[in-house]
């Protein structure tokens, strides 16, 4: 049986190629096994507005896992997340106060927390492998999320300034990196239970 991880960059791939013909708004969610078939925004203000409740959520998840882990791995994985998403929180919150001051946040955010919820959170009230095994599954797919809404913004050029445009490349990046790095530990430390998991987060 397929890793989930290899099952959903799967299913991510086939979902890239509807952006451009059903762009929707943020809060699409649903599919197969509980995950997200897509992430979608429909404007920049969505991606920024949507991104930083996406973000704090990551973060708050590393800091359990900072706190819970006692691999190194996880802990040094977990304070790169920390670090990187609170950093581009405090970027996208300036640049939401400054070009976006009448913008509905509230709305944006709660579509946001709702396609989380439906994703399924991951169950970090664990201890040792499974605690592990549950984070790195859930940020696998929460970082998934990230990249589809980079990429839907992206690819429907809804882009307005230059600064989001190379922001949402970096997470992109970032973050495709951090799913390999991810799925590498999943594959090393569990094996074929991976795929099995405790989240579909």
């Amino acid at each position: 049986m397929k890793k989930r991880v290899t099952f959903s960059l799967l299913m991510f791939t086939l979902f890239a190629a509807l952006v451009l013909a059903a762009p929707m708004s943020v809060g699409m969610s649903g599919g197969m096994s509980g995950m997200a078939m897509g992430m979608l925004v429909s404007s920049e203000f969505e991606f920024l507005a949507g991104m930083v409740p996406h973000h704090r959520q990551a973060s708050d998840d590393a800091q359990i896992a900072l706190e819970r882990s006692e691999r190194p791995e996880v802990q040094q994985l977990a304070q790169q997340i920390i670090d990187a998403q609170e950093a581009e929180i405090a970027q996208m919150e300036g640049w939401l106060a400054e070009w976006y001051p009448e913008g509905d946040r509230q709305q944006v955010a709660t579509k946001m927390n709702q396609a989380m919820m439906d994703m399924g959170m991951p169950d970090l009230d664990l201890s040792g492998d499974a605690f592990d095994q549950a984070f790195l599954e859930g940020m696998t797919m929460h970082h998934q999320m990230a990249i589809q809404m980079v990429d839907s913004l992206l690819s429907q050029n809804l882009v307005e300034h230059d600064a989001v445009r190379t922001l949402a490349q970096e997470i992109r990046s970032a973050q495709e990196a951090e799913i390999i790095e991810m799925q590498g530990y999943l594959e090393a430390w569990f094996g074929d239970t991976a795929a099995g998991g405790h989240s579909s987060h």
